[in-house]
């Protein structure tokens, strides 16, 4: 694989260095992305890109910033049996028994019945 310029070397960017400390700081004092996206010039995707070190995640290792766990991985047994329980359960009850958020619930019922479809 060949060197790809990043940061600020790269020919598109629109952030220097201080801008994405400063964008740490704004997030850590609790501010909405899209608020710091507006006063960027940037797109709220962009800001939650850098926030979740899938942009300048160079820059997040040099200064200390700590890395999101990795998304968690739902075997499939225990989405068959979350697509099960919610023909009879409420999906927040759902949730506490598994752990899960109620978006993640729907989520999960929702492609449960989507593969069915599918396989139709």
């Amino acid at each position: 694989m060949t060197w790809q310029p990043q940061g600020e070397d790269h020919p598109n960017a629109r952030l220097t260095e201080t801008d994405v400390l400063e964008i740490y700081d704004r997030i850590d004092e609790g501010e909405y992305l899209i608020d710091i996206a507006a006063a960027f010039g940037v797109s709220e995707e962009c800001i939650s890109m850098i926030h979740h070190h899938k942009r300048w995640a160079h820059l997040a290792e040099a200064v200390g910033r700590p890395t999101p766990p990795p998304p968690r991985r739902i075997p499939s047994h225990t989405k068959r049996r979350v697509a099960q329980l919610a023909r009879t359960m409420p999906y927040r009850d759902i949730a506490e028994q598994f752990g899960l958020s109620t978006g993640t619930v729907s989520t999960i019922v929702a492609r449960q019945k989507l593969a069915v479809v599918a396989e139709e």
